[in-house]
Order: structure tokens, then C-alpha cells, then sequence
């Protein structure tokens, strides 16, 4: 994404072979009813596109009622493909933990509350789905824009990746056995290999990873903050190409937030 002046002075640029598109919740009557009603157990298809592209911006609202940001699932194809490069839950994707509203801001992704926005470029060649799951018990409203450009050329998958994301969630997290003194001389636990480490991506192929959203609820008393992130790249083994020095300064701050 151009943040710079550039960006303004391209403004007057025309494009050549591209077509602006939107898909949306929009009242086809003419009404303001501009909402889809998704059933219990229902599978909507909110987006249908043929040809190539690039889905440029993605905006979505609902309820925060009966836990409705975690029990609508997110799915995106690409190509053609049969399994889903993107499933997550609603809320999740776009940033909010537990289910609940925020406030968030980043390039890539901002949550106003219950006003989501994804700014990830999604290219594909030959066709694209996404499509919502609700998995609540309750009758829900989706409002949606889906954004996107037409191209006359195809988005080679080369040259151009496609995009990823997932969701994961564990109960409870397992802790290092060993302990022994740290370089201040502290007693605690010891991680030396990194074996019992929280999974948040395991991926395979070719790609650029560019990014995580971390939320978690703890009940123990202590700092939960103090394990280091890890990233191992095409199948290394210990120590890990990029080794960080804590969760809270992976996130980009310290001290505890304080």
C-alpha cells in the first residue's frame, strides 16, 4: 500500500485494462434493508467473481449479540480450488479476540468497534468465492462491501502469491519442564529447543508471512509475556532464522505494556 506523495501524483494516471467492481449487502428493492439475514447453519456466498483479479478491500459489520464475530466463518477460494486459503472466524480475521468489538488500527487491517476493514491485496487468475458460515443458533445480519479490480490479464500465481490466513486456538498451553538459572541468575523454566512451543503458523511452499493478531485469557497470576517468538523457515531445525526476545516486543512494545 502507497502511503507516500507518490501516490497522489500517480492520481491522474489512467489504467490500462482494469475495471473497478463492487459486490455488496445492498437492497436490491430499492429499500434501506441493506442486509444479508444469514439462517442457523447457513452458508451465504457473498462474493462470486469470474476472470482475474485483485480484491483490493474488504469491509464488513454485524451484530456483537450471541457471540456472532466468533461463530461466523470466514472462507476464502481462489482459482478455482477446492479447500479454502482462507478460514477464520469473522471477528478473528479482521482482528477482534474473544468475540468481541474493538478498536484496532493498522495498515493492513482497522476494527472501529463493529466496523471491519481489510486492506490486503488478493490477487487471483482464474476466479474467486468467499462465503460466510453462520455457526451460531441465532438468525444474524451481515452487511458487506467486497471491492475489486477487473484485470484483462491473468495474476500469475509466480509471480503473484495468494493470499493465506488461518485461526488456531488451544485451551491450554503447554510450559517447558526444564528450569535452571537464566543469565541474571533467575531461576525458571529453560526453553532450549523450542519443542513445546505454541504453533500459530505451520505452512509449506512458497510465500511471504506478513503478520499474526495474538489475543489470549489467562487465569494465572504471573506475566504470561516472557516466551520468546520463534520463526523457522523452510523446515530448519534449532536455532530458528529469526528468534525474538519476548511476546510483548514482537507486538512492539516492552516492559509489559507499561
Amino acid at each position: 500500500m502507497n502511503l507516500s506523495m507518490s501516490a497522489l501524483a500517480d492520481l491522474p494516471k489512467l489504467g490500462q485494462g482494469i475495471r473497478n467492481r463492487r459486490i455488496s449487502s445492498y437492497d436490491t428493492t430499492g429499500g434501506n434493508s441493506d442486509m444479508w439475514r444469514l439462517k442457523p447453519g447457513e452458508t451465504a456466498k457473498i462474493g462470486e467473481i469470474t476472470g482475474a483479479g485483485v480484491i483490493k478491500h474488504i469491509w464488513m459489520t454485524t451484530t456483537e449479540a450471541n457471540h456472532t464475530l466468533r461463530g461466523l466463518v470466514l472462507r476464502m477460494y481462489w482459482d478455482q480450488e477446492e479447500t479454502p486459503s482462507v478460514l477464520c472466524p469473522l471477528g478473528d480475521f479482521f482482528g477482534l479476540g474473544h468475540g468481541k468489538g474493538a478498536y484496532l488500527s493498522s495498515m493492513p487491517l482497522q476494527a472501529f468497534m463493529l466496523g471491519l476493514n481489510c486492506w490486503f491485496a488478493m490477487p487471483f487468475g482464474n476466479g474467486a468465492l468467499i462465503t460466510v458460515t453462520n455457526e451460531t443458533e441465532n438468525e444474524v445480519p451481515l452487511y458487506f462491501y467486497i471491492d475489486y479490480i477487473e484485470q484483462d490479464h491473468g495474476a500469475d500465481s509466480e509471480q503473484y502469491g495468494r493470499f493465506h490466513a488461518c485461526w488456531r486456538r488451544e485451551r491450554v498451553v503447554r510450559k517447558t519442564i526444564e528450569e535452571g538459572p537464566n543469565r541474571t541468575g533467575t531461576v525458571q523454566r529453560l526453553n532450549k529447543d523450542g519443542a513445546d512451543n505454541y504453533t500459530m503458523l505451520e505452512a509449506e511452499g512458497k510465500g511471504h508471512y506478513v503478520g499474526c493478531v495474538l489475543h489470549l485469557d489467562t487465569n494465572e497470576p504471573g506475566w504470561w509475556g516472557e516466551g520468546d517468538d520463534m520463526i523457522f523457515v523452510d523446515g530448519e531445525s534449532w536455532p530458528p532464522s529469526l528468534h525474538g526476545t519476548g511476546t510483548e516486543d514482537y507486538f512492539c512494545g516492552a516492559w509489559n505494556y507499561n
